[in-house]
């Protein structure tokens, strides 16, 4: 079964009605993971984390930060108010820009 990553471990299932997506049309399901369970079971630290998706990029407030340090790069799409996902990573240490 494919994985994704969740603010909270659970089964997924989403319809794909868009050919415009990588996705095959009709409904699929997925285990979803936390972030930090994803960073923690990664078989080598990951170079770059790519967040573009509404309300992800909120999944770090909850991340440890030694996790958050543990990637290299991050690059995040952030959707309303960036403050709290900014501090997060100034107070793991992280560059923003």
């Amino acid at each position: 079964m494919p994985e994704g990553i969740y603010y909270k471990e659970k089964r997924v299932c989403v319809r794909v009605e868009n050919a415009g997506t990588e996705l095959r049309m009709g409904s699929t399901c997925f285990r979803a993971v936390t972030l930090e369970r994803a960073i923690a079971q990664a078989q080598h630290s990951p170079d770059v984390a790519k967040m573009d998706c509404k309300g992800c990029e909120y999944s770090i407030l909850t991340t440890p930060c030694g996790m958050l340090r543990g990637v290299s790069n991050w690059l995040i799409e952030i959707h309303g108010a960036e403050t709290l996902v900014v501090d997060r990573m100034l107070s793991a240490a992280l560059h923003t820009g």
